[in-house]
């Protein structure tokens, strides 16, 4: 059994718990979780590799302080950013991956109205074929004024408006100006 000196067990606890709490979504949140093991056996390792250099008598079998801290240092400078690009849209919820094919597509069209209808059952964009996720991704967008509702009732009679949404001029001209219908 390998034992972490006291002050080396307080600083990885609290490390833990602020990677604990910064645990992200998707895909990526099972290769987050793997990192306090991968943490401790770096540790470790580091530890033992410092020790074999050194060549004196001390035991190698309590990991120290400054083992601790390289090891949390290469964790949240190397191993976490490289993971969050290596990962990169893999790491985005399924939800946000709709919307985002979902505006691609509509900036990559230039489409300036769309018809929820139409896009879920021509536009051939994965994730967004069943109703509800395709909902979802067009009240993001309306949300943050990238649509606004446009709906109208054939022939003026009663019954539901059709699912039409305009899209804010705005998004096609690659202006940086904020997005909003009442400027556009």
């Amino acid at each position: 059994m390998v034992r972490l000196q006291d002050l080396a067990a307080d600083l990885f606890a609290i490390w833990r718990e602020v990677h604990a709490r910064n645990q992200p979504d998707g895909s990526l949140a099972s290769h987050w979780g793997k990192m306090s093991g991968l943490c401790l056996r770096l540790a470790l390792v580091l530890k033992l590799l410092w020790w074999s250099a050194e060549g004196d008598d001390s035991s190698p079998f309590v990991v120290t302080v400054p083992a601790i801290k390289a090891a949390i240092t290469f964790l949240n400078h190397y191993a976490k950013p490289m993971a969050l690009r290596v990962l990169g849209a893999a790491a985005i919820p399924q939800a946000d991956k709709g919307v985002a094919i979902l505006a691609h597509h509509i900036q990559t069209e230039a489409l300036t109205r769309i018809n929820a209808r139409i896009v879920q059952r021509t536009a051939s964009l994965p994730r967004l074929r069943d109703v509800d996720s395709l909902k979802a991704a067009l009240a993001v967008l309306e949300d943050t004024n990238w649509l606004q509702p446009d709906g109208v009732r054939a022939g003026g009679g009663k019954g539901r408006k059709s699912s039409d949404y305009a899209v804010n001029p705005a998004v096609l001209s690659g202006c940086n100006k904020s997005l909003s219908f009442r400027n556009a």
